[in-house]
């Protein structure tokens, strides 16, 4: 007896088992059953007829046959009830003489949800919070030139950087750009002062850093 073949299929979705034979000249059948288990889902007779899906499996299963040696069966939508667990289909090929001949095809049924959770599960390993890795110095520049600033980070999805005026109490005053690195073009005595960098991804904790810019008038 051979070990059934498995074929691996995802629950709700078509799928077609096939089995393959041959008989020698001096050979002959009576039929070719397709069964689950024991239970006969399709009787096959040599002249190419057959009798019609047994009503238990008539809503879910045909079957193509071109004798003497090839027949699919096509389940339309798989489910739990054709897994592995439960039994196997099989087509047994019934000869006068020779005994039977038998191969069997066990469905290993894969729920849509338990690939999703997979997915998201192996999606976790690729999350890491933000860390700042370098930024900008305390900075004295000429009016009238251009600056950068820049809170550069680390860390999956990458994190969004705000750049935000720091007033005299220390806590952060109007948004002055999103994004890094921030360029100021021709800066002004006026944006002298302190300015802060906060970065997240929504992870973990927030970075902040920073920078105190002093501009020098000529």
């Amino acid at each position: 007896m051979f070990a059934p073949n498995v074929s691996r299929h995802f629950d709700w979705q078509a799928a077609t088992l096939l089995w393959n034979y041959s008989l020698s000249q001096d050979l002959s059948f009576t039929s070719v059953d397709i069964e689950f288990n024991s239970d006969i889902i399709v009787r096959l007779l040599p002249n190419g007829g057959r009798g019609g899906i047994t009503a238990a499996f008539r809503d879910r299963f045909s079957v193509n046959w071109n004798p003497p040696g090839r027949v699919a069966l096509t389940i339309s939508k798989v489910t739990s009830a054709d897994d592995k667990v439960n039994g196997a289909f099989r087509c047994v090929v019934r000869t006068l003489i020779d005994g039977d001949w038998e191969r069997k095809i066990q469905v290993e049924v894969v729920s849509y949800w338990l690939c999703f959770d997979f997915i998201m599960n192996v999606g976790l390993v690729y999350i890491e919070q933000t860390q700042l890795i370098g930024y900008s110095g305390d900075q004295h520049i000429n009016e009238n030139s251009n600056l950068t600033l820049f809170c550069n980070t680390t860390g999956k999805p990458t994190a969004n950087v705000t750049w935000t005026r720091v007033l005299d109490d220390g806590s952060n005053g109007d948004k002055m750009f999103l994004g890094n690195p921030w360029f100021i073009r021709n800066i002004k005595r006026t944006m002298s002062g302190t300015y802060r960098c906060t970065a997240s991804n929504g992870f973990g904790n927030t970075v902040t850093h920073s920078v105190h810019v002093n501009v020098i008038c000529k």
